[in-house]
């Protein structure tokens, strides 16, 4: 008996999507959800390889590009690229994320930085890049963590660092909504089985 892909819950048809970390795990799975929804899928991750293979099963309406989300020049370039290709974007996945674990006296303060580079100001560049470009009624979506809401042994890097990623989920959240109409939302996922953990 094979199995079918369950329907999708809206109607995202005519809609352009950007999602960061979407070579593989949560963010590939993500971006198949996303396009069988009827979305345009942009699907970005750091090794250019993953997203061209994910795009490439998605079909050929769909595009990828290899994408640092530390590097607000690499965020104004692919903008610039989204824009001139669909004319537009309506969605931003925030996915993209750093997870290492370490006992709180052998974090290191390049582990912190390292994990808030990513976890948290590459969402911060994304919205910044992204949002002038969006319509009211646009939609970011940031993946934190159900670290973000308690801790555990050896998380201390990554779990504040989604702590962060709710507090300035929030404050987009208020500023973006209230002048541009657009929803900034945080998603808290608990552990998955992918490469990254």
């Amino acid at each position: 008996m094979t199995q079918t892909a369950p329907r999708p819950l809206v109607d995202l048809t005519d809609k352009v999507v950007v999602i960061t970390g979407a070579g593989r795990g949560l963010g590939a799975a993500h971006a198949r959800t996303l396009a069988r929804a009827g979305a345009t899928v942009v699907v970005t991750d750091l090794a250019a390889d993953g997203v061209a293979e994910v795009a490439a099963e998605l079909g050929p309406q769909h595009g990828s590009a290899a994408l640092d989300v530390t590097a607000p020049e690499g965020w104004a370039r692919l903008a610039r690229l989204v824009v001139e290709r669909y004319g537009r974007v309506d969605g931003l996945v925030n996915n993209a994320g750093r997870c290492e674990y370490a006992h709180f006296l052998e974090t290191s303060p390049a582990m912190f930085e390292g994990h808030f580079q990513v976890n948290v100001m590459g969402a911060i560049h994304g919205m910044q890049a992204l949002a002038p470009h969006m319509p009211p009624g646009g939609s970011i979506v940031n993946i934190a963590s159900v670290a973000g809401l308690g801790a555990w042994p050896g998380s201390s890097a990554y779990g504040t660092s989604k702590f962060a990623l709710r507090g300035v989920s929030r404050a987009a959240a208020i500023d973006l909504g209230g002048d541009r109409g657009i929803r900034v939302n945080c998603v808290l996922p608990g552990a998955a089985d992918t490469a990254m953990l």
